[in-house]
């Protein structure tokens, strides 16, 4: 399920219990906790404005556009 779709599952007890990866937002009927956390990556060129930095933050990359060559 899509996480909205999970979320109302939950909220709803059409189901049990859901896993994700995504953050749940504050839902009432829904008691969320993280279990395990991975690290994000990101994967630049080496050209990239970016690719010389120790850490990216999520904010910075958020205009870039993707595009094909």
């Amino acid at each position: 399920m899509w996480l909205p779709a999970l979320t109302d599952a939950v909220s709803t007890a059409a189901v049990d219990v859901g896993i994700t990866c995504g953050v749940i937002p504050p839902t009432d009927g829904v008691v969320s906790t993280v279990f395990c956390a991975e690290p994000l990556l990101v994967g630049l060129r080496p050209d990239h404005r970016l690719a010389g930095q120790e850490s990216v933050n999520l904010a910075d990359p958020a205009h870039d556009v993707l595009g094909s060559t």
